[in-house]
C-alpha cells in the first residue's frame, strides 16, 4: 500500500521536526519541511503531497490562511491547520480555505494521526464525488442522444448515488427537487413522493429557505460552485437538527440548455459536536493552565529544552516563552547553585525509575535576581518503548510559606523570650483555678517560685474580699467574654497583698490565657496625685483667667498679621522651588525679600499694635478710620469709611476688641477676597454699636460657616466667640462671585 506523502508548513523548526519524526514513525512520508508560505507553494507544486499540515500564523507573506487557499485552488491538496489559538474568530477566518481539520497546539500524536487519516479519507471521498458529479453531468448532457443509454445511465447513476453515504439531490430552475438519493430519504425519514416536485419553502422555516434560495440563485447566475455549512432545524420533514457541509454545483443540459442544481450534503453533526467538545476541552485546559497559580512546564528529556510553559511560569520567573526557546539551557542556568546537584539527581532518578516524583523542593533565581522556592511534582512522559521523552512539571511557589515558617519559628523564640523576660505575670490556667504555666516574673511580683505558684493555684492567692468578684469574671469568660482591666488582689509569700490589673481571654477549650500587671505602686501614686491635682486645679483656674485674656489678645494679633504673612511667604517659597528660569527666580526672590521686610516691620511694630496710641488718645472711630486709610494705602484697595453723627462712648476693652476684629476682617479681604473696593459703616443703635464691612470680592459659600470650630484657628471663630462672650452677635452674608458683608453688633459697655 502506498505511503501517504505529507508537506509540513511550520516556522517553529523544533515543532516541525517533532511532527516529522512522529509521522515517519507512523508510516508517512514527509515531502518537505517549509517555513514560509512561499516555500510551501513551491514544494506543493514540486512534490504534489497528499496532505499539507499548515501553521495558521506562520510569519511570512503569504500567511498560513492565504497559502492554504492558494494550495487548495491551484493543486486541490487537502489542508489541516495547526494553531495555538482556539478563538472562534480564527476558525471563521479560515473557512474560505475549506480546511479538512483544525488541530490545537499542544497536541498528541494520536490526535494528529486521527485527523490526518480523516482528512486523507475525506479528500479521497471528495475526489470520488467530483468524478461522480462530472460523470453525472456528462450522462445528463448525452441523454438526448440515446434514451436507452440515458435510462441505463440513470439506473447506473441512481445506484451510485444511492450508494453514496452523503445526501445527493438535484433541483430544477424553479428550485424544485427532481432527484434525491436513498440517504436523503433515510436522513429525513421521508419518501420520494413526499419530496419530489416540491421546494425548500414546503418543508423548512422561511429564513432557512431564503438562505438556500439565495445560494442557489448565485450558482445559477455565475455557474460557480457554492460551499456552505448549513444547520437544518426541526420542521415538518423531521424532528431533529442537523449540521451539513454542502456543495452545490451547476449542471447544464447542452441539448436543452436547461440548468440544474446538483447538491451534495454531508452530515457533519457528530463531527461538529466532536469539534466543539474538543474546542471546549482545549479552552478549558488552556484556562486551567493559564489561570493556575502553579508553574507548569513541559521539557524534553533529551537536552532539557522547554516546549511549553504557562503564564504563571512567565510571571514568577520573569522569562517569556521566547526567552526559553531562545536559550534551551535556561532551565539549568537559573537553578540556585545550592540545588544544582539535587536537580541532577531528580532527573537521573526519573530516568531510572520512570515514576513521578512529588514534593521535590528546588530553589530558582528569577530574571530580576530574586530567589523563588518551588515545590514540584515531576511526571515522566514515556514513548512506546518506555523511554522518557518529556518531563512535565507542576510547581507551587512556597517562598512565602518558607519565609512564614522561618518567621514563625523566630516568633516562637521571641514569644518565649518575652514570656521569660516580661515584668508582667503571664499565665495559662483553668477556670477551676489551676495554673498550667506561669512566667518567671511571678517570683518578683509575689515572691513565690514558679513551682510554688503552680502548686497553689490562683484560688488560694486571691484576696478573700475579691473572691466573689473574681468568680463572676470567670463566669463571664465561660460565656465567651474577654477580661479587660479587671483589678483584684493577690497574696504574696510574705503575707502582703499586691494589686494586679488583669487581661485575659475567654475560656477556650477549658484554658484561659492571662496577663497581670502589678499596679500596687501606681494605685498609691494615683491617690496622691488626685489630692495634688485638686489643689493644683483651684490654683490654675485663677491663674488661667489672668493669663488667658492677654494670651488671647496677643495670639489674635500674631494670627492676623505675622502668621498670615508667613503663610503667604511659604506659598511664594513653594512656588520658587518650581521655577526653572533664572530671571523669574530672581524676581520671585526679590518679592520674597520684600515680604520678609514687611514681616520684620510688623514684628518691630508689635508693641505699637498691641496698644495703638490713636485708639486711646482719639477714640474708637478715628482709630478705625486711620487703619482703613493705612490698609488702603498698603494694599492699593479703596476703602470708604462712613459713620453716623451719634456719639459712641465705647469701653476701652470693647474698643480694642472691635479695632482688632475690624483690622482682621480687612486683612482677610485685601489678601484673599480679590476685592476692588471696601466699605466700612459704623452706627449706633441704642446701647449697641454696629460695624458693617462690605466688599465686592469673590465671596464664598456660607455653608462652610456651619463648620467653624476652634480647629479652624482664630479667624472668624475667634471673632464670633469674643462677640458672643460680651453679649453681641456676628452676621455674615456672602455668595460666590457677589462679595461679602460682615456685621458686628456689640454693646457699648459690658454688663
Amino acid at each position: 500500500m502506498r505511503r501517504a506523502k505529507i508537506l509540513i508548513v511550520e516556522d517553529d523548526l523544533i515543532l516541525a521536526d517533532n511532527i516529522k519524526i512522529s509521522l515517519e514513525k507512523n508510516g508517512y512520508d514527509i515531502a518537505s519541511l517549509a517555513v514560509s508560505g512561499e516555500e510551501a507553494l513551491l514544494f506543493a507544486e514540486k512534490e504534489n503531497p497528499d496532505l499539507v499540515l499548515m501553521d495558521i500564523v506562520i510569519k511570512s507573506e503569504p500567511d498560513g490562511i492565504d497559502t492554504a487557499d492558494q494550495i487548495r485552488k491551484q493543486f486541490g491538496i487537502p489542508v489541516i491547520f495547526l494553531t495555538a489559538y482556539s478563538e472562534n474568530e480564527i476558525f471563521h477566518s479560515t473557512k474560505i480555505t475549506e480546511p479538512f481539520a483544525y488541530i490545537t497546539k499542544p497536541f498528541d500524536t494520536r490526535q494528529l494521526i486521527i485527523n490526518i487519516e480523516m482528512a486523507l479519507y475525506k479528500s479521497e471521498q471528495d475526489k470520488e464525488k467530483e468524478k461522480l458529479i462530472q460523470d453525472l453531468q456528462k450522462e445528463i448532457t448525452e441523454r438526448k442522444k440515446a434514451e436507452e443509454e440515458i435510462k441505463r445511465s440513470n439506473e447506473f447513476l441512481d445506484n451510485i448515488i444511492n450508494a453514496i453515504d452523503d445526501l445527493v439531490y438535484v433541483k430544477d430552475e424553479k428550485h424544485r427537487f427532481i432527484l434525491i438519493n436513498d440517504k436523503f430519504c433515510e436522513q429525513f425519514d421521508v419518501t420520494r413522493d413526499e419530496v419530489l416536485g416540491k421546494c425548500d419553502y414546503d418543508y423548512l422555516p422561511k429564513e432557512d429557505a431564503d438562505r438556500f434560495r439565495k445560494i442557489e440563485e448565485k450558482v445559477f447566475k455565475t455557474g460557480e460552485t457554492a460551499l456552505s455549512e448549513d444547520i437544518s432545524r426541526p420542521n415538518i420533514i423531521h424532528g431533529k437538527t442537523f449540521v451539513f457541509s454542502t456543495k452545490k454545483s451547476l449542471l447544464k443540459d447542452t441539448l436543452t440548455s436547461e440548468k440544474f442544481i446538483v447538491g451534495i450534503s454531508r452530515d457533519i453533526t457528530e463531527l461538529k459536536k466532536a469539534q466543539e467538545e474538543l474546542l471546549e476541552t482545549n479552552e478549558r485546559y488552556n484556562r486551567l493552565t493559564d489561570n493556575a497559580d502553579e508553574v507548569i512546564f513541559r521539557v524534553k528529556a533529551e537536552g532539557g529544552h522547554v516546549v511549553y510553559l504557562n503564564a504563571a511560569a512567565e510571571r514568577i520567573f520573569g522569562y517569556s516563552m521566547a526567552d526559553w526557546l531562545a536559550d534551551p539551557a535556561i532551565g539549568f542556568k537559573i537553578i540556585h547553585p545550592d540545588f544544582r546537584e539535587k536537580q541532577k539527581q531528580i532527573i537521573e532518578k526519573i530516568n531510572t525509575t520512570k515514576k513521578p516524583i512529588k514534593n521535590a523542593v528546588l530553589s530558582w533565581i528569577t530574571k530580576d535576581g530574586r530567589e523563588v522556592i518551588m515545590e514540584h511534582t515531576i511526571i515522566p512522559i514515556l514513548d512506546k518503548k518506555e523511554n522518557v521523552t518529556y518531563f512535565e512539571s507542576i510547581g507551587r511557589d512556597i517562598t512565602e510559606f518558607k519565609k512564614a515558617d522561618e518567621a514563625l519559628r523566630e516568633s516562637e523564640k521571641e514569644l518565649e523570650n518575652i514570656f521569660n523576660l516580661t515584668p508582667d505575670m503571664i499565665c495559662v490556667c483553668t477556670p477551676e483555678g489551676k495554673f498550667l504555666k506561669v512566667s518567671p516574673s511571678c517570683e518578683e511580683v509575689l515572691g513565690y517560685t514558679v513551682d510554688e505558684v503552680l502548686k497553689l493555684g490562683w484560688t488560694k492567692l486571691v484576696h478573700p474580699d475579691d473572691v466573689e468578684r473574681t468568680n463572676k469574671e470567670v463566669e463571664s469568660q465561660l460565656k465567651g467574654n474577654a477580661v479587660m482591666n479587671y483589678i483584684n488582689r493577690f497574696r504574696c509569700k510574705d503575707g502582703a497583698y499586691k494589686i494586679l490589673d488583669w487581661r485575659a481571654t475567654p475560656v477556650i477549650e477549658g484554658i484561659v490565657y492571662a496577663a497581670a500587671r502589678d499596679i500596687t505602686e501606681r494605685k498609691e501614686t494615683e491617690e496622691q496625685l488626685i489630692t495634688y491635682q485638686q489643689n493644683l486645679r483651684s490654683l490654675a483656674t485663677e491663674l488661667s483667667k489672668t493669663e488667658e485674656h492677654e494670651r488671647h489678645r496677643i495670639a489674635t494679633y500674631l494670627h492676623d498679621q505675622i502668621s498670615q504673612s508667613l503663610v503667604a511667604l511659604r506659598i511664594n517659597i513653594d512656588e520658587l522651588k518650581e521655577i526653572k528660569d533664572y530671571k523669574l527666580i530672581s524676581e520671585k526672590a526679590d518679592h520674597i525679600q520684600s515680604m520678609l521686610g514687611e514681616i520684620l516691620k510688623d514684628s518691630r511694630t508689635l508693641t505699637f499694635d498691641l496698644s495703638p496710641p490713636i485708639l486711646h488718645e482719639l477714640g474708637f472711630e478715628p482709630a478705625i478710620e486711620w487703619i482703613a486709610e493705612k490698609m488702603s494705602e498698603d494694599f492699593n484697595v479703596p476703602i470708604k469709611f462712613e459713620s453716623d453723627a451719634h456719639p459712641k462712648s465705647v469701653e476701652r476693652d470693647i474698643g480694642l476688641f472691635l479695632y482688632r476684629s475690624t483690622k482682621e476682617c480687612l486683612t482677610n479681604i485685601v489678601k484673599h477676597a480679590q476685592a476692588h473696593s471696601i466699605k466700612i459703616n459704623i452706627i449706633r443703635e441704642g446701647d449697641y454699636i454696629r460695624i458693617t464691612i462690605e466688599d465686592d470680592g469673590v465671596g464664598f459659600d456660607t455653608s462652610i460657616l456651619k463648620s467653624l470650630t476652634q480647629s479652624v484657628g482664630f479667624g472668624l471663630f475667634s471673632i464670633r466667640e469674643r462677640i458672643e462672650y460680651i453679649g453681641g452677635n456676628l452676621l455674615i452674608e456672602s455668595e460666590s462671585g457677589k462679595g461679602t458683608k460682615i456685621i458686628m453688633s456689640v454693646p457699648l459697655k459690658t454688663s
